[in-house]
């Protein structure tokens, strides 16, 4: 089974995992939403403020553009636990959503094993997955609902059947309002939830409250992934950001929102660029076939009447150009040239 790898900065292809890990690397954030998704028995035996960010990642390298995740170790009374959170980005629901959490658990176990070799029990592993999805998904989040078991057998077989269960919190579910923890952690969800249903500039997104307390470096990371969101209206929220009524916010965004300007300015000053450059290549080319054209009729027919060479330089659909260009090369006579015109 591949063994877990360490995850380098260019692993975060997408935005929304670059996102998820900035917020929840951080423990405080981490542990004010985690400890609200687990039953309460549990989340009052683990000690809180041990909870630490372990390094690798145990995701397929086929899925690491629809999901990402973060291993946290935490004690548990006089031992050690972990809790593995699975963010889930794609779309659509996945029935095997199990049993991808089972091979990556068994990844988990397998990297507890290799750093304590003298170890003789292996460390609970609870698995939660955060789904940023619009709509619910209608799936077990029991490993045994996957084993096609025969009636009447289930009794029989358990046993012999994995039986784990993991914690399905899904955004779609959430009202803004019900979403908990810190105010990093609160506005990340809020966010990624919004951009699912086109409600990145409603105030659940701008709430003062929130914005206000975060370091300058999560409100620009936060600012700039909804800035760059692809379904954002740039003025609309260029607009919004200069509405903010805390000063301490109208000074952290001032020089933000002026960045975003100069980034919206350089960028359709390089598509005018790229543009022009297109345009520019294809008249190059609309000219090279034109002398083209010219050149043969010259040298089969020696001279060519100054009315046809004005007629050609006339056309400029490459198409046309293309099949004048044959023309050229194969009528007999210029009379006949003419009348592909």
């Amino acid at each position: 089974m591949p063994k877990p790898r360490p995850t380098p900065p260019d692993h975060l292809h997408q935005p929304h995992d670059k996102l998820f890990k900035t917020s929840f690397s951080e423990p405080r954030t981490a542990a004010a939403f985690l400890r609200s998704q687990l039953p309460e028995t549990l989340s009052a035996a683990l000690d809180w403020n041990s909870l630490r960010v372990e390094a690798g990642s145990f995701i397929n390298d086929e899925l690491r553009r629809s999901e990402s995740d973060l291993l946290y170790r935490i004690k548990l009374e006089d031992s050690a636990a972990f809790l593995y959170l699975l963010f889930e980005h794609q779309r659509q629901e996945d029935p095997w959503l199990a049993f991808r959490l089972l091979c990556y658990l068994v990844r988990i176990w397998e990297k507890f094993r290799k750093e304590h070799p003298k170890a003789r029990r292996l460390p609970p592993v609870i698995p939660i997955v955060l789904a940023q999805n619009a709509r619910l998904w209608e799936l077990s989040t029991h490993f045994h609902d996957l084993v096609a078991v025969p009636e009447g057998q289930q009794e029989a077989l358990a046993p012999f059947t994995p039986a784990f269960q993991f914690r399905l919190v899904q955004l779609a579910s959430l009202p803004f309002d019900k979403i908990v923890g810190t105010s990093l952690g609160i506005l990340t969800l809020r966010v990624l939830k919004a951009e699912q249903i086109g409600q990145l500039l409603t105030s659940a997104v701008w709430d003062e409250h929130h914005l206000n307390v975060l370091a300058p470096g999560a409100l620009n990371s936060l600012l700039r992934y909804i800035y760059h969101a692809g379904s954002i209206d740039k003025t609309a929220f260029l607009e919004k950001l200069e509405s903010l009524e805390s000063t301490t916010l109208q000074e952290n965004t001032m020089t933000l929102a002026e960045q975003f300007r100069q980034e919206g300015q350089l960028k359709g000053r390089q598509e005018g660029r790229q543009e022009g450059r297109q345009e520019g290549r294809q008249e190059g080319r609309q000219e090279g076939q034109r002398q083209a054209i010219e050149k043969i009729l010259k040298l089969r027919h020696k001279r060519v009447p100054s009315g046809l060479i004005e007629a050609i330089e006339e056309v400029s659909a490459e198409k046309d150009l293309d099949r004048l260009l044959a023309a050229a090369a194969t009528c007999e006579t210029l009379e006949e040239f003419a009348g592909k015109l």
